[in-house]
């Protein structure tokens, strides 16, 4: 029922320190539609929270994407939006950070800050030269100033085009991926060299931005959403109700 999913959220805020946690249907016999209701829900938070001049950090996914259905301007509020990863090689819009950001921009009354640049490339020199080109520069020192981020959480099977561009081993099996950061069980980051060839924003500029709004459903994504509420980044939480229980288990165990 609502009240029972109410409660479960305010559980899971209270034993995580979260801002906010919102619990959704899981919908195990029609996964869209959990997605649809994560999205319909974070959009609504956003809404709730939203100031003027608020600068809305964007990552990539499913249930991101899927917010453009519903986020709509708030009266009397411009919010700016930044791109947080560069673009993936998939041709899904949903891992295009640019076009996603263009039109969360467009929905709010705000500009877009596009980073112009793939999520990763091959060459380690390639990416520590792009880093040192003024605009790459500017816009990484704008990310410092997000108030606001939306991210997706990631599992071991969603390194998007991480495989051929960094050799991570058979035994490189992370918990999560938060924008191309990786995390073992217990929320701690997992170093690798991937980080010297991706555009993404960093677990510190992460981990100081005010609010950072977190969307996962799916039973296959629960270790990942406990290591990435673990991981001190995730400020709020929207999740279904399978997932929901795991947590509020593995935490009591």
């Amino acid at each position: 029922t609502s009240y029972e999913l109410l409660q479960m959220g305010q559980q899971l805020a209270a034993k995580f320190g979260l801002h906010s946690a919102i619990v959704v249907n899981g919908n195990e016999s029609y996964p869209p539609a959990a997605i649809s209701e994560a999205a319909l829900a974070a959009s609504n938070y956003l809404t709730s929270i939203l100031k003027d001049q608020d600068l809305i950090g964007v990552g990539m996914g499913n249930a991101v994407f899927k917010m453009l259905d519903y986020i709509r301007a708030k009266p009397s509020v411009s919010a700016d939006v930044i791109q947080i990863q560069g673009n993936s090689v998939r041709s899904q819009l949903y891992a295009q950070g640019s076009y996603i950001v263009l039109e969360f921009a467009r929905r709010l009354g705000g500009t877009a800050y596009l980073m112009h640049a793939p999520l990763s490339v091959n060459s380690k020199l390639l990416r520590s030269l792009m880093m040192e080109e003024r605009f790459m520069q500017s816009h990484f020192n704008r990310l410092e100033k997000m108030t606001v981020a939306l991210i997706g959480i990631g599992t071991d099977e969603l390194r998007y085009d991480n495989d051929d561009v960094c050799n991570f081993g058979e035994n490189f099996h992370p918990a999560s991926n938060i924008c191309s950061n990786f995390f073992d069980i217990n929320g701690e980051p997992i170093e690798t060299e991937y980080s010297l060839h991706t555009f993404s924003v960093s677990t510190e500029t992460l981990k100081n931005t005010p609010e950072v709004i977190a969307l996962a459903v799916g039973a296959k994504k629960k270790e990942a959403v406990l290591s990435a509420v673990r991981s001190g980044i995730i400020k709020s939480l929207i999740t279904d109700d399978r997932i929901a229980a795991y947590l509020l288990a593995a935490e009591n165990a």
